[in-house]
This record gives C-alpha cells, sequence and structure tokens, in this order.
C-alpha cells in the first residue's frame, strides 16, 4: 500500500487553524490510468502541500487524516516524480476534493472525475441492487436499517474501548465530534410512498415456452421451487435470476429492446444473461416498454433520493465512531501491551460471546469467534492448528535464511521499517510432497480460511508463501525489543477489493515468548496471546459486498520483552492464479509498477 507521509493535519494545527475541529478520515484511490499528485492546499490558499512522497500509481491509494472543509488538488502527471509542495495556481484541469463528514472512499476516473463513496453514492448502490430482489421496497428498507445498525455497533464498541483504556490507567479519550445535524438518535423510516408503484421489468418474452425457460434456468444453476410452475411463473423467475447475474439493473429493459443487438459489446460483456434470456426473440420494442421504463428510471430517482435522505446521517454517524475510535486506537494498544508484559493475563473481553465450535478438517481444530464486528471483519482464535513436530519442522526449513525483516514497497521492492523489528524469512512449500510439514500446514490453512468464510480460495496456485517471522526478546542491550506496530494486511478503508489483493491472514505461533508478544485488535477490542500451536485467523473482506474491512483488523504484534516468538503468516489472497501471481500485485491489489522514480526538478510537467 502507498502509505503518505500526511502533513496537512499537522501544518493546520501549527498555523492555529480553528475553522472546524472535526477530523474525517477518507481514502483517494487513483483509477486515472495513469500517475496522479495529491495535494492539500494550505489555509492561506497560496500552497500546495504534498500528499505523499512520490507519485500515486494507477490502483494504489492515499489515506488521508484531515479537517473537514479542506481542499484538496488532484493532478495528472507524466512520469512518477517525489512530489515536492509548490505555489498553488489554480489550472482548468485542477480536479479539487473537499473533505466531507464521513469516512469515504474517493475514486480519480481517467477524466480525473472523482466519485465520492458518500451517503449518496452508497444509496445508488442499495437502489440498484433493490431492483434486482423479489421485493425492492423490502430491501430498500433492510439498507437503512442495516446503516443504522452499523452505527449503533460502532458507538457501542467505542464507548467499551473508552471504558478499556480508563481501567487500564488512562484518561479517558475525547468523544467523537458529531456528524452535521447531530447524532441521529431518533429512527428515521424510509418513506417510499412519494415515489409511487413501481412496475415491474418487461420479464422474459411472450414467446418462450415453458420448456425454454426451465432449461434456461437449469442452464444458469437456479434450483427449481416449483415443480408445477406455470409459464408466466417461470418467466418471472427466468427475469429475476438474469438480473441477478447482470451488472445492471436495467439489463432487462434493454435487452427487451433490442439492445443486445445494437450495442453488443457493452451488453453481452455486462448484461449477459439477459441477453441469453431475450436470444432468438423478436424485440418488444412497443410504446408500453418505453413507457414502463420510464416510470422505472423515475422510481429509482425518487427513491435514491428518498433512501439517502433517510440513511445520510446513519453513514455520517458511523464515520464520526470510526474516527473517534481511531484517535485514541494507539493508547489502547500500548495499555494492552503493557498489560500482558506486567502479569500475561488477557485485559480485554471479546467483542463478542467467544461462540466456539470444531472442525474436522485433517485434525479437529477448536476454533473460538473472538469479535465480529462487521460483515468484512471477524477475528477467530484457533486451538491446537499445528503440532509440535510440524512448528520444528517449518521454522527448521526457514531459520538458515532469517533476515531482518521488511516491508512491501514501490515495484515489489522490499524495504526495511521502524514500525517492525524482527527477521522474516519465506517458506514455499512444495505442494507435491503430500507428507511435508509446511504442505499440510497450507492445506489445513486454505481448508480453514474457506470453512470460516465465503471466498472460495484456490490454494493450488499463485498465492504467497508463509513468512516465518522471529521476534527475538532475549538480547539484552540489544535496543528496544522485537515488534511489529499496528498495520492493516491489505486494504482497510472500506474500499472495493481489488483482484490479486489480500482477504485474510493465519497468525500461527509455533513458539510462544516468555513475557510479552501479544497480538492485539485494538479497535476491536480484541488480544490474544501467543501459545504454541495455536493460531489467530481474520478475514477482512465482505464476500457479499465486495468491500473491504473499515479497520477492525487493525492490529499489531506487542513487544517481545523476554524469551522468543516464532510465527508463520500466510495471507491469503483472492483473484490471483499462476498466470496472475501474487508478486504483481501489492498487498492492496495494486498492480506493481517499475518505472523509475524521477526527482521533481528533472523536467517533469503536468499531462
Amino acid at each position: 500500500m502507498l502509505g503518505a507521509a500526511l502533513v496537512c493535519l499537522a501544518s493546520a494545527l501549527a498555523s492555529g487553524a480553528t475553522d472546524d475541529p472535526a477530523v474525517s478520515k477518507f481514502s483517494v484511490r487513483n483509477l486515472s490510468g495513469g500517475f496522479i499528485g495529491l495535494w492539500w492546499i494550505d489555509h492561506r490558499g497560496r500552497q500546495l502541500v504534498a500528499q505523499s512522497a512520490v507519485a500515486v500509481r494507477h490502483t494504489s491509494s492515499v489515506e488521508i487524516n484531515s479537517f473537514r472543509g479542506h481542499r484538496f488538488v488532484i493532478r495528472r502527471l507524466r512520469r512518477k516524480a517525489r512530489l515536492a509542495d509548490v505555489p498553488y495556481e489554480p489550472r482548468a484541469t485542477d480536479a479539487v476534493l473537499e473533505v466531507g463528514p464521513t469516512n469515504d472512499l474517493v475514486v480519480v476516473d481517467g477524466d480525473l472525475r472523482l466519485t465520492v463513496h458518500n451517503a449518496r453514492y452508497r444509496a445508488r448502490e442499495a437502489v440498484a441492487g433493490a431492483l434486482r430482489a423479489r421485493d425492492p421496497v423490502e430491501a430498500l428498507r433492510g439498507a437503512v436499517a442495516g446503516w443504522r445498525a452499523a452505527w449503533t455497533a460502532e458507538r457501542a464498541l467505542r464507548e467499551r474501548a473508552i471504558e478499556d483504556v480508563r481501567r487500564l490507567g488512562g484518561d479517558r479519550p475525547e468523544e467523537p465530534a458529531p456528524p452535521p445535524g447531530g447524532w441521529p438518535f431518533e429512527e428515521r423510516p424510509l418513506d417510499l410512498a412519494p415515489c409511487g408503484e413501481l412496475v415491474a421489468e418487461p420479464g422474459a418474452p411472450r414467446g418462450a415456452t415453458a420448456a425454454a425457460l426451465e432449461a434456461l434456468l437449469a442452464g444458469w444453476g437456479a434450483a427449481r421451487d416449483d415443480t408445477c410452475a406455470s409459464r408466466e411463473a417461470l418467466a418471472a423467475r427466468a427475469s429475476r435470476e438474469a438480473l441477478r447475474g447482470d451488472g445492471h439493473a436495467s439489463c432487462g429493459r434493454w435487452a427487451a429492446v433490442g439492445e443486445c443487438a445494437a450495442n453488443p459489446d457493452y451488453m453481452l460483456a455486462s448484461c449477459g444473461r439477459s441477453c441469453e434470456l431475450w436470444a432468438d426473440h423478436a424485440p418488444e420494442a412497443t410504446a408500453a416498454v418505453a413507457r414502463r421504463a420510464q416510470r422505472r428510471d423515475a422510481w429509482a430517482a425518487c427513491a435514491v433520493d428518498r433512501v439517502e435522505a433517510a440513511g445520510a446521517r446513519y453513514v455520517a454517524a458511523t464515520s464520526a465512531e470510526l474516527n473517534g475510535l481511531a484517535r485514541f486506537h494507539d493508547a489502547l494498544r500500548n495499555r494492552t501491551c503493557a498489560a500482558y508484559e506486567a502479569d500475561g493475563t488477557n485485559p480485554l473481553a471479546p467483542a463478542v460471546g467467544a461462540a466456539t465450535t470444531t472442525l474436522d478438517l485433517d485434525r479437529p481444530l477448536r476454533v473460538a469467534t473472538l469479535a465480529a464486528p462487521s460483515a468484512a471483519a471477524a477475528i477467530y482464535h484457533v486451538e491446537g492448528f499445528a503440532a509440535a513436530a510440524e512448528c520444528r519442522d517449518a521454522v527448521a526449513d526457514a531459520a538458515p535464511r532469517m533476515a531482518p525483516a521488511t516491508v512491501n514497497e514501490e515495484a515489489n521492492k522490499a524495504a526495511k521499517s521502524t514500525s517492525r523489528r524482527a527477521h522474516a524469512a519465506n517458506l514455499v512449500p512444495d505442494l507435491g510432497r503430500h507428507d511435508s510439514a509446511p504442505t499440510k500446514l497450507w492445506r489445513r490453512a486454505f481448508a480453514l480460511a474457506n470453512a470460516l468464510t465465503d471466498y472460495d480460495l484456490d490454494g493450488e496456485a499463485g498465492q504467497e508463501p508463509f513468512s516465518v517471522i522471529h521476534y527475538n526478546g532475549s538480547v539484552a542491550g540489544a535496543g528496544p525489543p522485537d515488534e511489529y506496530l499496528p498495520h492493516c494486511d491489505g486494504q482497510c478503508e472500506g474500499s472495493p477489493h481489488q483482484a490479486g489483493g489480500r482477504v485474510a491472514t493465519l497468525l500461527l505461533y509455533c513458539r510462544a515468548p516468555a513475557r510479552g508478544g501479544a497480538t492485539t485488535f485494538a479497535n476491536a477490542r480484541v488480544a490474544v496471546a501467543p501459545r504454541a500451536g495455536d493460531a489467530v485467523f481474520f478475514s477482512y473482506l465482505d464476500a457479499a459486498s465486495g468491500r473491504m474491512d473499515v479497520g477492525h483488523t487493525l492490529h499489531s504484534g506487542c513487544p517481545v520483552v523476554e524469551g522468543d516468538k516464532w510465527v508463520l503468516t500466510l495471507w491469503f489472497r483472492k483473484g490471483v492464479s499462476a498466470a496472475e501471481p501474487w508478486e504483481r500485485f501489492d498487498p492492496t491489489g495494486a498492480r506493481h509498477d517499475a518505472t523509475e522514480v524521477v526527482a521533481w526538478d528533472e523536467g517533469l510537467v503536468y499531462s
């Protein structure tokens, strides 16, 4: 991930800016096809302050923390340059972003247009999804109720975390700044009555026989729910199944008026099922279909307005809670680590009731759910994941290759980091050696991942190898103890998953230290003491929505103050293969770029 060394917040504080003390987090994703630069416009409007050390490459992101109302400039660059602070001279080609109240994702497209994933964007997504559902109105009510539930869950989590800090001897952290309009304590039900009646899609062509519709449904893998269904019922079901598999809520209507033949490049790629449904049937391009299309579009536009009005304050409130939690994450993490160092007890209660289950893989595993704070994030403790001999063999294989641990940088280059003090080596299992310890651990890990998630991960090709990591706390006078400061293993700002990016992690403890070395997830109020043979598994993708975690799986390794900690880490990726292996992507799914970085003053000009 391109980690930006952000300076706008510090600069604003130093300048005495008091326009709005509320801070928002957001991420800028570059999908422009080339390089972009991102600058903060200082409070005087005269200077651009660079927000990353180097230009942001295509598919990569920059994370921002800034005051609401502050503005940023985005410009396309012809080359990958080190960025510099420059005088601000507005340009017609500038894309200007103003910080809003929510933890948004801002996507920059090929024309430097900005799409903000705010409440209105989410309302449009919700309406598009609802139009594919059997009951769109109920689906939209569920979406708004889900936003409210997410806010109340984040509020409860943040309040319990504040009490954790106080219980561990810290000062009570500040309450988060409320969103514009205040906290939405009173529920606002979704009222779609002003939008009128939603008319149905055209459905299946009238000439399609029941047998043809049944064959089509069978080909799509849709299980039969009525062995005596009428042709009309089959037509309605085929229409719904087509829309569920298509890329747009209007695919059925477009197919009905002949767009599959008129615009095949788009339609066959995005509306394949509807085109299949209407294949070999004359388009019903009638005035009735056109009127239905207009009424459906009008209902959808009205529904977006109503959903946004009902849910915008919940979205903003959730972001405010996340911002509030982030401001004292490090304080909770450090106090949790200190408590473990003092007496080895866990000072944090699991966020949920640690429900346990036993998975019968190649060996029985007892799995406890430590936290499930959102649809995208879940943290599990796995008792007895590895036998002592398996750990011993895996560590012995990697030990001769150990070197100072690194973090991922541009062009798949490894760099030392002050946030990570340890030694590490990759361990590549030979999957043809079925009895080898690394292979058994590998296959067990993927079986576990697929049992606990809906990711359907392929462990045969393209995945990252094990990373064997040694945290040493035994050498007196050798500097600060080994640790890994808080970090995310993949994207954790709620963005859509990018193919090739990480989606889950297995952390296997092969040797536990005598003191220290706990693993913390402070944003989820979870801490785990290492115990040889046990593992922590955590996932950070909501498979249903395709969106990543919003920071609940931010985690750290506490300082190892006595003894040694040996761990095997396995990062699971989704969207990799033999043809597209993990080496082509950074942890977030951004493609590595080997372009040489030039200095700002080496003739660099804007495009």
